[in-house]
């Protein structure tokens, strides 16, 4: 069976990680590895229509199962955004915006090394958003999240629903519009000074640094998790996202996705790549359709060739900066495997 998150929970827990090696062609896999996927049978219409009608269902009880101790928090993010995006002044007070944020584990890191932008995101799972506004208050950070369902053609992105934990632990959902102007007061310089120095911050940049100074920008608790004004995303990230969509909702995710891109905003996009190792380790019944699988847990996951994701954003009217399979080395040291990855990442650029 399908066993990429075991690997994943061992990655170089003792080890640093081999640097990873990029290419615009993918990994040609073995006749042996070749015929198994040839010999693969689809999972018949029942099953496939039940993951969709259940996809967020599914990833609500992953959350109520694993809490927030399954993905690690991803420190790695600011050296990549640093290499991947050298056309933005990262010390520029920018608008983040993170779909499919999950529990926070790319959100967290960012707001410690780039406490001076505003951060935002969503998530299809409200156990997912429960679990981030839960830290997010202990931290007292200032972030603002809600949950949406990037395919839905109807209500995203407005009014977008915002959650309000009750005193009961539930989650009510408040309709909220994401369209108004980012208030100049919500940042806390502080709390920026204090988790990050003035030498960490030169190093991001030659320019001067743009930093709130205003001395009456404290926090109130009400604000860490509640969606506030909204105009347009700066730079935007949807990690191992589109892989759990089915392939041809695609495109609509995209679609409405650009609605909170600004123009000339980035989008920085990292997910699984074709002829993975996790692709070919799946068992019988759990393919879907060309390249997208069901996990046991009833998530799924679709293995992209890079010209597919290319294609979605220029027809969504963005331009490649950057577009690359990443080759990765991975260690489960519990299970002495040594084994490849395969990823796509890109870099586009919204240009109307």
């Amino acid at each position: 069976m399908e066993n990429t998150r075991s690997v994943g929970k061992a990655y170089y827990q003792h080890h640093n990680p081999p640097p990873d090696i990029s290419s615009r062609q993918h990994p040609v896999l073995t006749e042996k590895e070749l015929k198994k996927l040839e010999d693969e049978e689809p999972a018949n219409e029942f099953k496939r229509k039940k993951l969709e009608l259940d996809a967020q269902k599914n990833w609500d009880k992953f959350y109520k199962r694993n809490k927030d101790n399954f993905f690690k928090d991803r420190h790695w993010s600011r050296e990549d955004l640093v290499l991947l995006c050298p056309h933005i002044d990262l010390k520029k007070r920018l608008i983040y915006l993170e779909a499919g944020c999950g529990v926070g584990n790319m959100l967290f890191p960012l707001i410690e090394y780039f406490p001076w932008w505003y951060f935002y995101g969503f998530d299809f799972s409200t156990n997912a958003i429960r679990l981030l506004n839960q830290r997010a208050a202990t931290m007292r950070v200032p972030l603002s999240v809600c949950v949406a369902d990037l395919c839905d053609t109807q209500h995203f992105p407005l009014p977008l629903l915002s959650p309000v934990e009750s005193s009961d632990g539930n989650v009510a959902v408040l309709s909220s519009p994401l369209c108004c102007q980012v208030s100049s007061d919500i940042v806390n310089p502080d709390l920026a000074e204090r988790i990050v120095s003035d030498q960490e911050r030169s190093s991001f940049s030659n320019h001067d640094l743009e930093h709130p100074t205003s001395s009456d920008t404290q926090i109130p608790d009400s604000m860490c998790t509640k969606l506030i004004g909204f105009a347009a995303a700066d730079l935007t990230t949807l990690i191992f996202v589109l892989s759990s969509i089915h392939p041809e909702k695609q495109a609509i995710a995209i679609r409405n996705l650009t609605k909170l891109v600004k123009k000339g905003g980035t989008v920085i996009v990292r997910d699984y790549g074709i002829n993975d190792y996790a692709m070919l380790r799946f068992g019988r019944g759990a393919k879907l359709a060309e390249r997208f699988y069901a996990r046991q847990d009833g998530t799924r996951v679709f293995y992209f060739r890079l010209e597919e994701l290319e294609e979605i954003f220029i027809s969504e009217g963005y331009r490649i900066e950057r577009s690359e399979y990443l080759f990765r080395k991975t260690v489960n040291h519990e299970k002495n495997l040594c084994v490849n990855r395969v990823f796509v990442q890109a870099v586009f650029i919204k240009t109307r």
